[in-house]
């Protein structure tokens, strides 16, 4: 039986999270279980996620990062297969149940990942519209957000990194190469990746130095 747990780090993203949630419970394959994890939110996200009533379960912890809150998701999550999707982003409808037919079809196959549409919140301005370019087409790339993958083999590659506070996606990306785990991306635009003024990569500069120390140690793994 195909049983999806989807896993949603927020902090103090109330002004999306209903969005985000309502496109993870209007999936064609209904989910096993939403988890929200709050992380030290202080604007009402857990409260936000709580109003969905049983459909949706939240975690409450303290500030510590998106590696770690994906980490307590993960660690309570009970499904055979895993998904993850950022508090300000949107799947499309047949997210799930495509990329689930592709693993159940696919035995030999650890993981699948699709597309990316990014687009600018309807909120912001010309200048950030600007400074922040979205590509008219959708990209492909590994993300977390387009990602759906056996729990098992995930475990088996390990958690995220709760060191790394930005790239910790590409850690663990290495890590599963590293050990030999199989991917595809399908041809599908799965993830709506939401361009705003609060992402994370935009609020949090002075971590981009995390990020590369990962490529340092990625490059340094695979001279070795």
């Amino acid at each position: 039986m195909v049983e999806v747990s989807v896993v949603i780090p927020v902090h103090n993203g109330v002004r999306y999270l209903g969005e985000c949630i309502g496109s993870v419970l209007g999936q064609t394959l209904a989910p096993r279980e939403v988890l929200v994890v709050d992380d030290g939110s202080t604007d009402g996200s857990a409260e936000a996620a709580e109003s969905f009533g049983a459909a949706v379960k939240v975690l409450r912890r303290d500030r510590g990062g998106p590696a770690a809150a994906r980490n307590a998701g993960i660690v309570e999550a009970k499904g055979t297969l895993l998904a993850f999707i950022d508090a300000d982003d949107i799947w499309e409808p047949g997210k799930l149940a495509l990329q689930a037919t592709c693993l159940e079809e696919n035995p030999g196959l650890d993981m699948v990942f699709g597309l990316v549409r990014n687009f600018h919140s309807p909120e912001t301005d010309d200048g950030f519209r600007s400074a922040y370019a979205c590509p008219a087409e959708p990209v492909s790339g590994f993300h977390p957000g387009t990602m759906l993958i056996r729990r098992d083999v995930f475990l088996g590659v390990g958690l995220f990194d709760e060191t790394i506070r930005y790239g910790e996606f590409l850690d663990w990306m290495a890590r599963a190469e590293h050990a030999g785990l199989k991917a595809q991306t399908m041809p599908e635009g799965f993830l709506h990746r939401r361009i705003h003024p609060l992402n994370y990569g935009i609020t949090h500069k002075d971590l981009r130095k995390d990020y590369l120390r990962v490529v340092h140690s990625i490059l340094k793994r695979k001279k070795a």
